[in-house]
């Protein structure tokens, strides 16, 4: 193990190397800030990159991982090889575990809790609560219960069904 600073010039930053493969630098910390784990070039404060059929798992030791600002603050998930980003939550070998997921290839967001879809924005912006194609800008859809799907609950509450154009707003009661 080692640490060095780069060859090139000593005020670029700082190289960590470890174990038996000391030519092969494992993180850096730029003069710029930046912090980069498995690559010694990062684009970010933080870039990690974990090689070819790698993984990441930051809670692996049930550590936290926290991001802090004062400023506007992003996470970006980005996979070049793939066509899902997730944030998953709960344990991963359980069905049941949650997760939020963006398709890029059909510019879906889905979030999954209790082993099933449970919302989707589509490209469109259609939200579907229940159903995985939504048809509507809301579009709630639940094929298996009997009674209430949707409360509006407070004091005097108002539902209120209008036109943004000329033409009357409309109320429809269907039967199956």
């Amino acid at each position: 193990a080692k640490i060095s600073s780069q060859d090139s010039n000593p005020y670029n930053g700082l190289e960590f190397y470890t174990g038996n493969d000391a030519s092969t630098v494992k993180m850096i910390i730029k003069d710029t800030g930046d912090v980069g784990i498995g690559t010694d070039s990062p684009q970010s404060k933080l870039h990690i990159e974990t090689g070819s059929g790698g993984t990441y798992n930051p809670n692996a030791n049930h550590d936290d991982v926290t991001i802090e600002g004062s400023g506007n603050i992003g996470l970006q998930l980005f996979s070049p090889n793939t066509s899902y980003q997730y944030i998953a939550f709960g344990d991963p070998d359980s069905v049941n575990s949650g997760y939020l997921r963006y398709h890029h290839t059909t510019n879906e967001m889905v979030l999954r809790t209790n082993g099933g879809d449970q919302l989707r924005i589509d490209s469109s912006g259609n939200v579907g609560i229940g159903g995985n194609a939504p048809s509507y800008l809301l579009d709630v859809r639940d094929g298996t219960t009997s009674g209430a799907i949707a409360r509006f609950s407070a004091i005097n509450p108002h539902v209120i069904i209008e036109s943004s154009t000329a033409g009357n707003a409309v109320l429809h009661l269907k039967p199956n």
